[in-house]
C-alpha cells in the first residue's frame, strides 16, 4: 500500500518522537527496532524506508532530543534560575525520564557511542552551560562559565542520581541538597 509524501514524513516524526521517548527511558541498547516501530505504531518492515540504520535514528533522534531539551530550558530560562533548577531537580522531572533532560537520560549510553553521537551530545551540553551562564550572575565571563560548569555537573547528577536510588526519601534528599547548593552559589 503506496503512502503519501504527508503520511511518510508523518510516520518519519512519529517514529523519531518514539525512539526519543524509549531511549531517554531505556537507553540506545536497551530499545529494539521492533519495540520502536511498534510503539510508533508502524511495522518493523518500515523502518529501513525511514533509516538506513538505527545509527541514524540515533542521531536524528538526539537532533530532536536537543531542540526539545533548548526549547524547554530557554523557556524555564526565562523565568529565572530557581525555576530552572526546580524545575529540572522536581519530582515530576525525576519520574519521567522519557519526557525530561536526555542530558541526564543518556550520558551513560553516550560514552559508548561513535563519534558523530559524541558530537551532537557535546553541542547539548554547550548549549545548556551556555543558558546556565546567561543565568550566573556578575564576574568575568570566564566565572560565569566556570560556574555554570558546576551546576550542570550538580543538575545532572543529582537528576541521575536521585533516579537511580529505590529510597524516595534518598532520591527527594539528593535533589534538595543540589537545589540548596546551586541556589546558595548564586548569591
Amino acid at each position: 500500500m503506496k503512502v503519501t509524501r504527508a503520511e511518510a514524513q508523518a510516520n518519519h516524526e512519529r517514529v523519531l518522537e518514539s525512539a526519543s521517548q524509549l531511549f531517554r527511558q531505556w537507553g540506545f541498547d536497551g530499545v529494539s527496532v521492533n519495540a520502536l516501530m511498534q510503539s510508533a505504531g508502524l511495522t518493523r518492515g518500515g523502518f529501513y524506508g525511514h533509516f538506513e540504520s538505527k545509527q541514524q535514528l540515533v542521531i536524528q533522534s538526539l537532533q530532536l532530543m536537543l531542540e526539545e531539551n533548548d526549547h524547554q530550558w530557554q523557556r524555564l530560562a526565562k523565568q529565572g534560575l530557581p525555576s530552572l533548577v526546580n524545575y529540572y531537580l522536581s519530582p515530576d522531572h525525576r519520574d519521567t525520564p522519557q519526557q525530561g533532560c536526555m542530558l541526564a537520560a543518556l550520558n551513560a549510553d553516550i560514552s559508548r557511542q561513535q563519534p558523530a553521537v559524541k558530537g551532537l551530545f557535546n553541542s547539548g551540553v554547550s548549549n545548556l552551560m551556555a543558558l546556565l551562564a546567561s543565568c550566573a550572575p556578575g564576574g568575568t565571563e570566564q566565572e560565569q562559565k566556570n560556574r555554570a560548569t558546576v551546576w550542570l555537573c550538580i543538575l545532572v547528577g543529582a537528576l541521575s542520581l536521585s533516579r537511580a536510588v529505590a529510597d524516595e526519601q534518598l532520591a527527594e534528599y539528593i535533589c534538595q541538597q543540589a537545589i540548596g547548593s546551586i541556589l546558595q552559589s548564586k548569591e
